[in-house]
């Protein structure tokens, strides 16, 4: 990577860890308005590093982007539970865009099945600030032993166009 690019890549990162939201609260998984009434749900209110697997990641632009589109991503699920929850936030996107994202099987490099289906997860709004944030809870268990990855594509029209990926790490 030559330096002009790398300083790029300096700057957009620092942005974004001095802008981002806090997004791992410890005494909360993740929040939700699951039946749209405006209300936001709790999975549960009452969860520890000890009864949770939480899995997070920053979100990255890949080649096909048409901008520097950027953020992060977390799931959580209470140990035991047959759900899961996952929000994203992306940044610096196109103003009205709409864009399918979702949790995947595997790394951002191997690609891999959608975790749930692509009915549960509603799309990402960009804001007028070039800003979308999504919520979801998926009635599905991840095995802590596997590999996830959350991506964004550029539109329904244009799926298999990926642009903005992370790898989940398990925290």
């Amino acid at each position: 990577m030559d330096n002009a690019r790398w300083w790029m890549v300096a700057v957009v990162v620092g942005a974004f860890v001095a802008g981002c939201e806090d997004i791992s609260d410890e005494d909360e998984v993740v929040i939700l308005d699951t039946d749209g009434d405006g209300i936001r749900d709790d999975i549960d209110r009452d969860t520890t590093a000890e009864n949770t697997f939480t899995w997070s990641t920053l979100v990255f632009a890949t080649p096909a982007a048409t901008t520097g589109v950027f953020g992060s991503a977390i799931a959580r699920e209470l140990i035991g539970a047959d759900v899961f929850a996952a929000q994203i936030t992306v940044r610096n996107d196109i103003r009205g865009a709409v864009r399918p994202w979702h949790v995947h099987i595997g790394t951002c490099a191997q690609g891999g099945a959608i975790v749930g289906l692509d009915a549960d997860y509603p799309r990402l709004l960009v804001d007028l600030d070039g800003v979308a944030r999504n919520r979801v809870r998926i009635p599905v268990r991840l095995d802590p032993a596997a590999t996830f990855h959350i991506d964004v594509h550029e539109s329904d029209a244009a799926f298999n166009t990926i642009i903005a990926c992370g790898d989940l790490e398990l925290q």
